[in-house]
């Protein structure tokens, strides 16, 4: 381990310490690099030490279920107080896949969504949703439930608590969902952001505008662990694998490949499922 110290004066400094993992990894060596910007020596010594471990996590879990090859570059991550959100699958679609950021409040409070954005790293997609939901379904599974998306709720209970009005469930346009590419934009929209769901989450606020991308979060997440515990993971694993994320490249992926994958199932009548058995899981939510 080779650690840099800055200038910084008092308990905050700019760190960056460079780790080699070395045969905790279940299948090769990996160098990770942690630049910590203005942060608490503590909280930086805690943050590395959780990244590691679901790092290993994760990784065993990608190779007991052969679900894609591991990433085998170098991770560069980096936690300072610039965006307030976590951020990896944009940085893999622009082609610095191993990039990794996050805000340093959410490694402060022990909110970090670390095993999300490392399942970006390893399992991009080009099905926005797809990706996210994904990610966020193994961060609930074997991570932190704490972090975002779900916030210390299973997926289906996080659904129930954002829509209090119980009129963005209805909004919910699966097949639209499906059409968002990842992709970076000038504007750099959100998961959630002009797909229907606008008028479900009134007044115009920024507080409402991420309650709404919250919820498309939790929506995706709740439809892959659908998806994986009413059909299994292996065929959740041939879908995933059809529209693997290309750097640069937005394109609409093909709805058929639904009925392809899930017995000439179309997307609509997946959604129509999972509707029913969402309802049946928030029976147990408090």
């Amino acid at each position: 381990m080779r650690r840099l110290l800055g200038t910084g004066g008092g308990s905050l400094r700019a760190i960056s310490i460079l780790v080699a993992v070395a045969a905790t990894s279940p299948c090769f060596a990996q160098d990770v690099k942690f630049n910590f910007k203005s942060v608490d020596e503590q909280v930086a010594t805690r943050f590395k030490k959780q990244f590691l471990a679901r790092k290993e996590t994760l990784e065993k879990h990608l190779v007991s279920t052969n679900f894609i090859p591991l990433f085998t570059g170098n991770i560069d991550v980096e936690v300072s107080s610039g965006q307030p959100f976590s951020e990896a699958l944009l940085f893999a679609w622009e082609g610095r896949r191993g990039h990794m950021y996050f805000p340093v409040d959410r490694a402060k409070d022990g909110k970090a969504a670390i095993l999300h954005e490392l399942a970006h790293v390893h399992a991009p997609n080009q099905v926005r949703f797809l990706a996210e939901g994904y990610s966020a379904y193994l961060e609930e599974k074997m991570g932190n439930i704490k972090a975002f998306p779900t916030r210390g709720l299973h997926s289906e209970c996080s659904i129930a608590a954002l829509d209090e009005r119980k009129s963005a469930l209805r909004a919910v346009s699966l097949v639209r969902f499906d059409g968002l590419s990842t992709e970076k934009t000038e504007t750099g929209a959100f998961l959630g952001d002009h797909m229907g769901l606008e008028e479900a989450f009134l007044p115009k606020s920024a507080f409402m505008d991420n309650q709404r991308r919250n919820y498309a979060y939790v929506v995706s997440a709740s439809f892959v662990k659908f998806l994986i515990e009413r059909h299994g993971e292996d065929k959740f694993k041939a879908l995933y694998q059809q529209t693997p994320l290309t750097p640069h490249v937005a394109t609409r992926a093909d709805p058929v490949r639904y009925q392809q994958t899930f017995s000439g199932k179309l997307l609509t009548e997946l959604q129509s499922d999972w509707l029913r058995w969402l309802t049946d899981k928030q029976k147990s939510c408090d």
